[in-house]
């Protein structure tokens, strides 16, 4: 009795793992056909741009006056923002935190408590979400780099363009599912810099992380991607990476890491990497060609842990 049991309880596990594996398949080929929908869009639509080099302007006195004030304030109603205003200000050009002083003085946050169990079996593992068009920021948990994740897209969110540090929208179509570039790319270098500014570790999007230091390395200039970052400039990555392929590789590169976000499949990760190895071997140097190599066979997950990104 007890054998039948627990061959019925296998075959019950049987079938539940091969209907989850079924769902996710059609799922992900069903995120590829609406991705490449976008992608057919971006590239009649990006095609035609000519892409300059971005120029960033300084900050005005009165703009400085303004953000001095609002540390000011910051630092006697709220030690969290104002600590995280000083990393970032340490971190990168004033010039850069523009946005973060525009956004941050009407910033709400909620906390909200979500059921592990629940999120576990709804596959569901957001612990914040930041919403630009009500610059709201929802917690899930209290872990300081989920709050810095959330507050680096307030520090890049540009609502007047619709664009999140690399994400951008192009709402005007609204026969795309998903009608916008560079989410993926924007996750991982959020938590790119996430860990480089905090003092604790987060594990989340590895694989885009590590997308997005090996597009770093291609940048003659590493803090030109910071600067496009905080400016809400996805033209600054497609400018900078215009230099080794053409702007239609470029849209299906950019494509490829947001099919990534949304599928986390490491078949498609491997196959970003090996294109990324490739303009790195076709334009490089063989010094740039050789450190290349060794960050791209590094396992990624060390090197966070190890905090030596």
């Amino acid at each position: 009795m007890n054998n039948y049991i627990l061959l019925v309880e296998y075959l019950i596990n049987i079938i539940l793992y091969s209907a989850i594996f079924t769902n996710k398949y059609k799922e992900r080929k069903q995120i590829h056909y609406e991705l490449q929908k976008t992608k057919k869009y971006l590239k009649a639509h990006i095609q035609k741009d000519i892409i300059n080099k971005p120029k960033y302007r300084t900050l005005d006195e009165k703009e400085k006056e303004v953000l001095v004030n609002i540390l000011l304030n910051l630092k006697k109603e709220n030690k969290d923002l104002y600590e995280f205003f000083k990393k970032v200000l340490l971190y990168t050009n004033k010039a850069n935190i523009r946005n973060l002083g525009n956004n941050i003085q009407t910033l709400k946050i909620y906390k909200e408590n979500k059921n592990k169990l629940i999120m576990l079996l709804k596959d569901e593992s957001t612990i914040g979400k930041y919403r630009p068009s009500e610059n709201i920021i929802f917690l899930y948990d209290s872990k300081k780099t989920t709050i810095n994740h959330e507050l680096l897209h307030v520090s890049s969110s540009n609502t007047d363009c619709d664009t999140i540090g690399f994400n951008k929208i192009y709402s005007e179509n609204n026969d795309l599912k998903y009608s916008e570039i560079g989410r993926g790319l924007n996750e991982g270098y959020t938590e790119l810099l996430n860990n480089r500014i905090s003092t604790e570790r987060s594990y989340s999007y590895i694989l885009l992380n590590k997308i997005a230091f090996l597009i770093e390395l291609l940048f003659e200039n590493k803090t030109d991607m910071k600067d496009h970052y905080f400016n809400s400039n996805v033209e600054g990555i497609i400018y900078e990476l215009s230099k080794y392929i053409e702007k239609e590789e470029i849209i299906e590169l950019l494509i490829d890491i947001d099919e990534l976000y949304h599928t986390k499949s490491i078949l498609m990760y491997y196959k970003i990497k090996k294109k990324l190895l490739k303009i790195a071997k076709e334009n490089k140097t063989k010094k740039e060609i050789t450190n290349f190599k060794k960050k791209y066979n590094q396992n990624h997950l060390v090197k966070i842990m190890r905090k030596s990104l």
